[in-house]
This record gives structure tokens, sequence and C-alpha cells, in this order.
């Protein structure tokens, strides 16, 4: 999947993912995710031994799957699918540095300028290739981080001499 990356030099800070319809169901798919899929996905570095989300799933994965009332209860816990389709046609999409996600419009592009104050030569562009795993890591980012943008795409200007 290609992104687009828009960055701030002064702030060192990704401002903004421009994506298609591929990425953005990708993130969105995350919403209707249940929280043992994600630990599943995202592993023990998101939820530490102790952890009482850490101990909710845990135990579950040691119950046996007679304790449940059907049969398929427990795998649909333990390992549910999420195939959705949440945005149609060729839209493209802008994701804010706070992850909000919006239809690429002048508004968003306002609101970037203002971020820059007006400074053109503070930006940065950079488009990259972005797959399942990168959404992955922006996920589990998201959940530790506010600057979710930079944590995960940030290195990817360090090779581009400006």
């Amino acid at each position: 999947m290609k992104v687009k990356l828009v960055r701030s030099r002064r702030l060192k800070r990704v401002l903004l993912l421009e994506c298609g319809k591929d990425f953005a169901d990708k993130l969105l798919g995350f919403l209707v995710m249940p929280v043992s899929n994600m630990m599943q996905l995202l592993g023990s570095s998101l939820v530490k031994d102790g952890n009482a989300l850490y101990n909710v799933y845990t135990s579950m994965t040691k119950i046996e799957g007679t304790a449940f009332s059907t049969s398929a209860a427990k795998t649909v816990l333990m390992d549910p699918s999420s195939c959705y389709t949440f945005r149609g046609g060729n839209a493209v999409f802008l994701i804010g540095e706070d992850l909000s996600i919006s239809r690429s419009s002048i508004s968003m592009a306002l609101q970037l300028l203002e971020a820059v104050e007006g400074n053109f030569r503070d930006i940065d562009c950079k488009e990259i290739e972005a797959g399942e795993e990168t959404v992955l890591l922006l996920v589990k980012a998201a959940l530790a981080s506010r600057t979710p943008l930079t944590d995960v795409f940030g290195t990817s200007f360090e090779e581009t001499k400006s």
C-alpha cells in the first residue's frame, strides 16, 4: 500500500499521512477487533505478565473448550475473523498526527499550513510502501504514544537530504 507522508523539519514530526482505501480499511479494522485478537497480533510487549488484561487473555487460553456454551464460542473469542471494508470508492484519506481520519480536503491542508506557520520550506513529503506490519506498528504506537505517526514513520525521512 502506498502512503504519502508530510513532515515538519522544524518540529521533527510527521504531521499527516495520505492514503487510499486499502490503508484506511486496515487501520479502521482494529476498531472492530476484539481485544483478544489485538493481543495476539501486537504481542506480549503490549501487555506484560501481571497486567489484568494479560491475565484475562492468558487464562482464557487455558480454559477447555467444553466450558463454553458452544464449541465455537472459544474459537470466536480467541481468533475472530475481521474482514471488513469500511470505505468505498477510490477516495483519498488524510490521517492526522493524532490518527484522526478524514477525506482529503482543503481544510485539512489549511490545518497543516497552520501547524508549520505557513512555511512551505519547512515541509518534507515522501511516498513510501506500507504493509500490514506497518499498520500493526501504527496501532501499537497509538496505544502508547501521542505521536504515533512520528514514532512509526519518522525514520523514513532520515535518508532524505534536503
